[in-house]
């Protein structure tokens, strides 16, 4: 079985939507600002992305791989702009926290193991941008074009691994889609308060 094999058109459309996810929240926070952005969510995802490329090449899955290898520069390039340095406490524990459900499931009982955990991370590692979103009315740095675009990638990708028949993937990518969809909500809700916040106050 060669690496490529299985890199179908769904799987390209999945890679590509992936990379619009991640360059859009990326060039928002360039042109935007920061405001809003979960540094614990998108130090998980960074962290995720070493496993899911490990993942693609030992089950000879190319779409895991190569659409991770593509999209992980912009994750560590958004970190970046978050602050490496003043946020390196949090980096750590995100690690600590891929490695406890990502790495060990993995060693103890294999890759199919090892995906189910992921799917937890995958699970939480929303959390931290919705709490931001709940609690802070300024998130004008968070794109909800990003998030709706990863409401898009994953439910294909739960398509993708569903004809691969790879069950833990399909639910580790359906539990993506809801999360994903929250976010969508609460950020697009927290911009139109911010627009009608400050349509308001510049009419005054």
């Amino acid at each position: 079985m060669g690496i490529f094999e299985g890199f179908t058109i769904l799987s390209w459309i999945c890679v590509l939507l992936g990379f619009a996810m991640n360059y859009s929240q990326y060039y928002r926070a360039k042109t935007v600002g920061i405001d809003g952005i979960s540094v614990g969510t998108w130090s998980i995802f960074a962290w995720m992305s070493i496993f899911w490329i490990l993942y693609g090449f030992a089950t000879h899955n190319a779409p895991s791989s190569i659409g991770t290898i593509i999209t992980a520069p912009l994750q560590f390039a958004l970190l970046a702009l978050l602050g490496v340095r003043e946020n390196r406490t949090v980096l750590l524990k995100t690690g600590v926290y891929v490695l406890i459900f990502g790495a060990v499931p993995t060693m103890l009982g294999g890759w199919a193991v090892g995906v189910l955990g992921m799917g937890f991370v995958a699970a939480t590692n929303r959390f931290p941008q919705i709490i931001r979103c709940i609690k802070e009315k300024d998130v004008e740095g968070v794109s909800a074009a990003a998030w709706v675009w990863s409401v898009t990638s994953n439910g294909l990708w739960a398509f993708y691994f569903a004809t691969q028949h790879r069950p833990t993937a399909v639910i580790v990518n359906i539990s993506s889609v809801v999360m994903n969809a929250i976010v969508v909500g609460l950020t697009t809700w927290r911009h139109w308060q911010w627009k009608r916040d400050h349509a308001t106050s510049s009419t005054n």
